[in-house]
């Protein structure tokens, strides 16, 4: 009996020793690897792997350990065998930031919690010059964003606005926002859609109610008066002026559509000075030819522009003219003498 216990323990004892030694292997195993001063990927910067269409798992691996962000290749394929993950591993651009453990980085690629990118969009630009911010980020291809821009129409019943022919044009939010790499076009319009949207819930909760003309007409006008104001605090002067002038069925005359059509429609570069000539061109865009607002934004307004043209100042001005090219001053006038001497005033001092 003694000695088939003894037995017993000494079995006992080996296969305890046999688990921990085993654990301890795997423990290792999983952590993270340890960089020396001469390694080409040491441990205070982070790494970026690229999963592309038709990578294997085996192929992946074989770079995470070659970038030394892995122990063993093998030990990773077990581990994604283990957890059923094998064909999970989602494509995208990735930080492997040092310090992970194997597992960690195996759930950070089935997770598809990708590298992402911080894009800018300033207030005013229109779709193409945001395309151009978006394909030089890498975020998505300027052709198929605009695409994307053109044929949005929203989920039935998701706004109260009918959508033109020039898609979601006036309602991509300018902000700073973070994209993945190669983003679907179709979502990366929906999330500036729905951020203008989010926005606008904030500084004006009951749009809902207004009509879908009306809510349009606003944001066409914001749109105007984006490229018009130079001071925020003049914002909603300026879009006074502008309905009072629709309210009077005057022309807009705002320049700003002129330089659209010069620009836009006819592609020509963005012109130093308007001349009468241009005042001409005949697009339904220009309001010195035709009266309302435009068909279509002509950009997509900031918060600034969107709250003057929901919330403009009550004002009886029709006429605006700039006083100081320095500080984007403008001198506002209810009639038409007022506002003649102050553009005469504004050439004598150019």
């Amino acid at each position: 009996m003694r000695r088939a216990a003894k037995i017993i323990l000494i079995i006992f004892v080996c296969l305890a020793a046999a688990v921990l030694v085993v654990a301890a292997a795997l423990s290792w195993l999983n952590s993270a690897p340890a960089y020396s001063e001469h390694s080409e990927t040491p441990s205070d910067s982070d790494r970026l792997l690229a999963i592309e269409a038709g990578d294997t798992l085996s192929s992946v691996a074989g770079r995470l350990k070659e970038m030394g962000a892995i122990r063993s290749r093998y030990f990773f394929l077990a581990l994604a065998k283990w957890q059923g993950t094998e064909s999970k591993i989602k494509r995208g651009l990735y930080t492997i930031a040092p310090g992970l453990t194997a597992l960690e980085v195996h759930d950070l690629l089935v997770e598809g919690k990708q590298r992402l990118f911080k894009v800018t969009i300033p207030e005013g630009f229109g779709a193409r010059e945001i395309g151009d911010i978006l394909a030089e980020a890498g975020v998505v291809d300027k052709e198929a964003f605009l695409d994307a821009v053109s044929h949005y129409k929203p989920a039935e019943d998701a706004f109260p606005v009918e959508w033109g022919n020039k898609g979601a044009e006036g309602f991509l939010f300018p902000d700073t926002y973070l994209f993945q790499k190669d983003y679907p076009a179709k979502q990366v319009v929906e999330h500036l859609v729905d951020s203008f949207f989010a926005e606008l819930e904030r500084f004006e909760p009951d749009y809902k109610s207004l009509k879908p003309e009306e809510l349009y007409q606003r944001v066409i006008l914001a749109s105007v008066v984006e490229r018009e104001y130079r001071r925020a605090e003049e914002a909603p002067l300026i879009a006074s002026v502008f309905w009072n002038r629709l309210a009077t069925n005057m022309p807009l005359q705002s320049c700003a559509t002129v330089v659209y059509v010069l620009t836009e429609e006819q592609g020509r570069p963005h012109p130093e000075r308007i001349t009468f000539r241009d005042l001409e061109v005949d697009s339904p865009y220009n309001t010195y030819l035709h009266k309302g607002l435009p068909p279509g934004p002509i950009c997509n307004p900031g918060l600034t522009a969107l709250k003057a043209a929901f919330q403009p100042e009550k004002s009886d001005y029709l006429f605006f003219v700039l006083k100081n090219p320095q500080t984007g001053e403008h001198v506002f006038s209810k009639n038409y003498g007022d506002h003649d001497r102050a553009y005469q005033l504004y050439i004598k001092g150019r």
